[in-house]
């Protein structure tokens, strides 16, 4: 998405800040068809920088996604906020985008545990935080979320496998899982609320600039 920049200020800020190794903002797309719906999350940034990264965007239409010509046919933005999110006895994620968590074999996770995912999200809510959220850096976990016992009740997960060709022609292959999976919950929930209602905006594991990581929260009935 970088290539629709012309604000050089803005985009060194947006895409190659120099002091800073960690993106503000997170991605992920969806699709439909041929469409492709690119979703950029930020927190922390004014709405002056946001509506100036519109008015960039839209100065080029003409662009490329992964290397594939494309055209921008709309730009829209809003405010969203965290919702505090209530836990029954069962907990259903769903991985809207692929995500990648290393098993202790140092493979990608094929059927990821609750206690990977939940590491996971500390973890990012924690190194996004100290650089764009100060004042709510670091959050800490009581909970043992490593021992925490969350057996898997169903899953329906599918592999997605996809080699990306770098700017330099180099073929970079990542591998996650996406789809649905239910997990028995503890008694206590409360600190597990909390660390979920952050998924709404913060996304997990890794490959993250390429859109990986994008959990959601569902209701079971």
């Amino acid at each position: 998405m970088g290539d629709v920049m012309f604000d050089t200020e803005l985009w060194s800020t947006i895409f190659r800040n120099k002091n800073v190794d960690v993106r503000p903002y997170f991605l992920y797309t969806t699709h439909d068809g041929r469409r492709v719906e690119a979703n950029l999350n930020f927190l922390g940034f004014g709405e002056r920088k946001i509506s100036n990264l519109a008015t960039e965007m839209n100065k080029k239409l003409r662009t490329h996604i992964g290397g594939i010509n494309a055209e921008l046919i709309e730009i829209y933005s809003r405010k969203m906020k965290f919702e505090r999110i209530e836990l029954e006895d069962k907990l259903t994620l769903r991985f809207r985008s692929p995500i990648a968590l290393m098993s202790e074999t140092g493979n990608i996770s094929l059927l990821p545990q609750a206690s990977q995912v939940l590491t996971g999200l500390t973890r990012s809510v924690n190194r996004f935080t100290k650089y764009y959220a100060k004042p709510s850096y670091p959050i800490r976990i009581k909970t043992n979320l490593r021992g925490l016992p969350m057996p898997i009740n169903e899953s329906n997960l599918k592999v997605f496998t996809w080699k990306h060709k770098a700017i330099d022609q180099r073929t970079i292959s990542l591998k996650g899982v996406w789809g649905d999976v239910t997990y028995e919950l503890p008694r206590n929930k409360k600190e597990l609320a909390d660390l979920l209602s952050l998924a709404s905006f913060f996304q997990v594991g890794k490959w993250l600039s390429y859109g990986f990581g994008k959990i959601e929260v569902i209701e079971n009935e």
